[in-house]
């Protein structure tokens, strides 16, 4: 959506939950007529609650478990926190809603709500688009970003020349390089199971096995039993990072081996690349997808990211 709007020549802000940004920074830069967008996390919605307010043109794209070691398994709170984006708006705003979360928001959407809500469909996007961030969520994204700037007045000519040159924003699915013929994808800000899944599914093809996963972490409470009965679809092989998570899931984790799933567990993320380079060959994917929170090894998903990235960029080609 920024990207588009800059491109369209919009005086345009990015902020939010947005790695390197203080959205507070920006305040004195913003101007009248100006647009800010921002990327809200439950958390900053908690205050848009308080203020009673949201923003003119919001954008929600689906509801998955997480933070539920916060929430303590109360998936209502979460979404109730998550609502404030929309709840508040006024007469003229807009509410672009992806289709496995609209039936939800107009149950509790009030019959005043003044808003005009766009339900999307999943793939709204012409066929001839040729996006190169990957994944059928990727598309998905895609299609809510397309429905957020049409309701701006951007032509589909700006907008599809936005998406296709758009290359992804760093720690989500980001390719790092290639070594010896192996791609190696970044992909830090995977702190859920559906997120890890995903990854895999953009990556790989089923019963491929071309994968080597780097996972692992500290635990949400969250269930990875979907996660792990998929991993061997397209995992030849599994690093494990240590972590409460991971000694949580030990046994379940441990049942990837009778599917013929090798399995490792490292101390360091250092080890766990060298690790990972060392079960691979030339056609691979190694994809590092912690499907955890970073806590305990890692200040949070960002530093977790630019450790990976740097000792990626050490790696030798032979």
């Amino acid at each position: 959506i920024y990207e588009g709007l800059r491109k369209a020549g919009k005086k345009v802000f990015l902020g939010g939950n947005v790695q390197g940004v203080s959205t507070l920074a920006l305040l004195p830069q913003v101007a009248k007529g100006d647009i800010v967008v921002l990327e809200l996390d439950s958390w900053q919605l908690q205050g848009f609650y308080e203020a009673k307010i949201s923003p003119h043109i919001a954008v929600f794209t689906n509801l998955m478990v997480d933070h539920m070691n916060y929430y303590k398994n109360d998936m209502g709170q979460y979404f109730r926190d998550k609502a404030n984006i929309f709840l508040y708006q006024k007469a003229g705003d807009v509410l672009v809603a992806g289709k496995a979360i609209a039936e939800k928001i107009k149950a509790v959407m009030p019959d005043t709500h003044p808003a005009v809500i766009i339900e999307a469909p999943p793939m709204a996007l012409p066929e001839d688009w040729e996006l190169k961030i990957l994944g059928t969520h990727n598309r998905e994204n895609a299609t809510l970003a397309f429905l957020a700037l049409k309701s701006l007045g951007l032509s589909s000519g700006v907008i599809r020349s936005t998406f296709e040159n758009f290359t992804g924003v760093a720690g989500r699915l980001e390719f790092v390089r290639e070594v010896n013929g192996v791609k190696i994808y970044n992909d830090t800000t995977a702190t859920t199971p559906d997120a890890t899944l995903a990854g895999l599914r953009a990556l790989g093809q089923a019963g491929q096995k071309n994968i080597v996963l780097i996972f692992g972490g500290a635990d949400k409470t969250l269930d990875m039993s979907t996660l792990i009965a998929e991993i061997p679809n397209y995992c030849k092989a599994v690093v494990l990072l240590p972590g409460t998570g991971t000694e949580k899931n030990r046994i379940l984790i441990q049942d990837l081996k009778i599917r013929n799933v090798e399995v490792q567990e490292v101390k360091t993320l250092a080890d766990a690349v060298h690790v990972a380079i060392g079960q691979v060959q030339r056609g691979d994917i190694v994809l590092f997808s912690p499907a955890f929170a970073s806590f305990g090894m890692f200040k949070n998903e960002y530093d977790r990211g630019e450790q990976f990235m740097g000792i990626v960029k050490t790696l030798e080609e032979k």
